[in-house]
C-alpha cells in the first residue's frame, strides 16, 4: 500500500539547499519557513547535530534530517534586557510551510508526525498544536517580537488541533485529526499557547510531518 502524499512540502526535511553548521538554520531545509521570531534548529547528519547538552534520539525516524524547537526560555542570570533573570515563557519556536494544495473546508484530514524527546528533564510533558492560516502571507508571524508567543496571539491564525506529548530520549508517532471550517493555505507546528513554569531549558524534535486526507 502506497504511503499518502503529504500536503506539507519536504515533510522529512531531507531536501536541503545547504548543510546546517549551527543553530537557527531552518532556511537550509527546502520549502520550510521560520515561522516565529524565536528560531527553530535544523539538524542533519551532513552538518550540525544539535546542542551537546540536548541530544536528539538517534536514528531519526525518516532520513537524515529533523527540526528541534524550544517551548520557553530560561533566563541567563541577569544579563538580559527584560529583568533580573530574563525568563521568557513566550519564547516559543515554530516551523511553518505553505501547503502544496489547501485544506478544503469540511474535508477530514489526518496530520501524522514523529515527535522526539531529549533528556526527560529537558522534555517535560506538554501539548503540540497544529495551527492554520487562510493565507501564506501570514508566515512568518510576530516579526521582531521574541515575546509574541503562539500564532493565535495575532490575527490570521486558528488552532486546527492539538495532542499531548511526553517521553525521554525516544521518538513517538502522533496524529491530529482535522476538519477545517475554512480553506487553509499555510500551517505552523509547535507548542501550545500555555506559558509553562520553567525550571530548565526545554527542547523537542519533529520529523516526517505527513498531512493527507
Amino acid at each position: 500500500m502506497a504511503l499518502p502524499l503529504s500536503l506539507i512540502p519536504n515533510p522529512s526535511f531531507e531536501d536541503r539547499t545547504c548543510c546546517p553548521q549551527d543553530r537557527s538554520q531552518l532556511y537550509c531545509a527546502k520549502d520550510w519557513i521560520q515561522a516565529s521570531e524565536p528560531t527553530t534548529d535544523y539538524l542533519h547528519t551532513c552538518g550540525w547535530m544539535g546542542w551537546p547538552d540536548l541530544p536528539p534520539p538517534l536514528p531519526f525516524p525518516d532520513g537524515e534530517g529533523c527540526v528541534g524547537f524550544r517551548n520557553g526560555r530560561v533566563g541567563n542570570g541577569g544579563n538580559g534586557p527584560a529583568g533580573p533573570s530574563d525568563d521568557n515563557p513566550n519564547w516559543k519556536e515554530y516551523a511553518g510551510a505553505c501547503l502544496l494544495s489547501p485544506l478544503k473546508a469540511g474535508t477530514a484530514y489526518r496530520f501524522e508526525f514523529w515527535i522526539g524527546f531529549t533528556k526527560a528533564f529537558n522534555s517535560p510533558a506538554t501539548d503540540i498544536v497544529f495551527y492554520g492560516s487562510t493565507d501564506c502571507i501570514n508566515l512568518p508571524f510576530g516579526i521582531g517580537d521574541e515575546y509574541f508567543g503562539c500564532p493565535t496571539n495575532g490575527p490570521g491564525w486558528i488552532e486546527l488541533g492539538s495532542v499531548p506529548i511526553y517521553g525521554a530520549l525516544e521518538w513517538k508517532l502522533k496524529e491530529i485529526n482535522v476538519t477545517p471550517i475554512q480553506d487553509i493555505y499555510a500551517i505552523a507546528i509547535g507548542p501550545s499557547c500555555s506559558q509553562e513554569q520553567l525550571i530548565s531549558s526545554t527542547y523537542y524534535f519533529f520529523d516526517n510531518l505527513v498531512l493527507a486526507d
